[in-house]
């Protein structure tokens, strides 16, 4: 492996693991980051459901566990893609090495658990690479390519990143591992379980969005009540119900390869355009 590419990390295996490797993200990449501001977001989300699972809240914690660590390695790939958080990274606002063009036609997506084109195994979702470099998913690519842009909030970046982990990667964690523990979306409690991380989200997303809005509640200038307008547009519960109906699409696709990664095209290109909106300087 050349000497600029970053040695690749072992996926997680429990949410104390990805709670553990978030908080290192945390620590190795500066505060101003576009992605140190997802990952406190999704951190605190993460420990926010980690405290529940071991509670008897969901009816099936086994499913849960499982879902909300495979969850969390896709991030995570999606990270390490870009070398965050070892040493030597690209600088932060370089291009994104593979990243595409906005316009460029969309690189066909693997199956779900296959090969991305030139990378290693991924959720698919239209990752490219450049020659040398790991592939960067298509939903993740404007999120990581203007993570240092000047003049875009740190509450931007955060919606950034949760739309592109939820709408793009959520779909495909849900496959994922009802195909692990031979059990399909529609059994069982798996929905009731989902929708009860939406209750729990309802009440901590207010809390995490004044995290990042302290600065926007008191300041009145222009620029930063355009910034409270464009994030009021986006909500992580809407999001995840969007996403649990493309679950059930990608499921039925699962015995087509073809019908799945248009699919999987599509949902990435969508993703990486409503990423690139959230991320508009203003």
């Amino acid at each position: 492996m050349p000497a600029s590419q970053p040695t690749p990390q072992a996926p997680v295996t429990t949410v104390a693991e990805a709670v553990a490797r978030m908080e290192a993200i945390g620590a190795a990449v500066p505060a101003s980051d576009g992605l140190a501001c997802f990952n406190r977001m999704y951190l605190q989300v993460t420990q926010t459901v980690g405290t529940d699972l071991g509670q008897g809240f969901f009816a099936d914690p086994a499913f849960m566990t499982t879902l909300d660590v495979t969850f969390a390695n896709l991030y995570f790939a999606a990270a390490q893609s870009l070398g965050s958080p070892v040493p030597g990274s690209p600088v932060p606002g370089s291009p994104v090495p593979g990243s595409p063009v906005p316009g460029s036609p969309v690189p066909r997506s693997p199956a779900p658990g296959g090969p991305a084109p030139g990378g290693p195994a991924s959720g698919g979702g239209g990752a490219a690479s450049g020659a040398g470099a790991a592939a960067v998913p298509t939903a993740w690519g404007p999120l990581l390519e203007m993570r240092g842009t000047a003049g875009i909030e740190p509450i931007q970046f955060a919606l950034a990143g949760m739309n592109a982990h939820i709408n793009h990667d959520l779909p495909v964690a849900v496959v994922s591992t009802c195909t692990e523990l031979g059990t399909a979306p529609s059994e069982g409690s798996h929905l009731a379980d989902f929708q009860k991380v939406d209750a729990l989200l309802d009440a901590a997303e207010e809390s995490i969005r004044r995290s990042f809005e302290s600065e926007l509640e008191l300041a009145a200038d222009h620029h930063l009540r355009a910034v409270g307008n464009l994030v009021a547009c986006w909500a992580i519960n809407s999001a995840r119900d969007l996403a649990w109906r493309n679950a059930l699409v990608l499921w039925e696709l699962r015995g087509d390869a073809i019908a799945r990664g248009l699919f999987l095209d599509g949902l990435a290109a969508a993703t990486a355009l409503a990423s690139r909106l959230l991320l508009t300087p203003v």
